[in-house]
């Protein structure tokens, strides 16, 4: 019985690695590129009494000095499609402390009230939260306001790249090339985009890139590949639940004895 839930679980896992792979590669058409080597970035950058925003040495540096309130940059364009990966690359600053975080945005509404966030820290923590008149956190806890502890996240001082599938209003998220977590916000799927500083944060953008799907037939073979997985789940799962019956059944009957 051992060796079947071990065999389960490895063709599980593979199954999820090769989807994971097959679902980024599907994304090549490029639909927005900003490398921040330009002075005309397509941002809206201000600097006012609580942040400074500057391009600086191929970099989008961003300083807030608001102790309360975070601050949302946004693209001048949006996205359209509703299957889409952005990636980007995001350096933190000095500070240690979970409120001081940085981080992209995307989906937001029209009047920018509703977003999805994905935030890092530099305790090696990150989150997913939806943003509206009340964030929802859908990452983490609501004890631990959503930060989930991964030593796969870089310390201060090094960049980060996250990398994040929205295909429907599910969202993938990928850090430094590692899958992170799956979650489902299906009321929001497409809008605008940008970046995140949080109280008292300091961060640097080197780059961010969207890219659309160009090959339909690649993901057809994706939601055939999570059906697959979505099958050998359950199977595991039923395997455990009869292995467990058994023991207990076991268990009461030498009680009785």
């Amino acid at each position: 019985m051992k060796k079947i839930i071990n065999l389960l679980l490895g063709l599980s896992l593979c199954l999820n690695s090769y989807t994971q792979t097959s679902q980024l590669k599907s994304f090549a058409k490029e639909i927005f590129k900003e490398d921040f080597n330009s002075k005309n970035a397509p941002f809206h950058i201000n600097s006012d009494k609580d942040n400074y925003m500057v391009i600086d040495d191929g970099d989008l540096f961003i300083n807030r000095t608001n102790p309360l309130l975070a601050q949302a940059v946004f693209s001048k364009n949006s996205i359209e499609t509703t299957a889409y990966r952005l990636k980007t690359a995001i350096k933190a600053g000095p500070s240690t402390k979970r409120n001081s975080y940085s981080g992209i945005v995307i989906n937001s509404s029209l009047d920018s009230k509703e977003m999805v966030a994905i935030e890092i820290n530099g305790n090696q923590e990150y989150r997913i939260r939806k943003i509206s008149t009340k964030s929802k956190f859908l990452s983490g806890s609501e004890s631990n306001k959503g930060w989930t502890k991964n030593s796969n996240i870089k310390k201060n001082g090094e960049y980060n790249n996250i990398d994040i599938i929205s295909n429907k209003g599910v969202y993938d998220l990928f850090i430094n090339s590692k899958h992170q977590t799956t979650v489902k916000v299906p009321e929001l799927s497409n809008g605008g985009f940008g970046f995140i500083i949080g109280p008292n944060s300091q961060a640097r953008i080197d780059y961010l890139n969207v890219y659309a799907m160009v090959n339909n037939a690649n993901s057809t073979q994706i939601i055939s590949l999570k059906s697959k997985i979505d099958i050998q789940n359950h199977a595991l799962a039923k395997k455990v639940q009869l292995e467990k019956e058994k023991i207990n059944t076991n268990l009461d009957s030498k009680k009785a004895k």
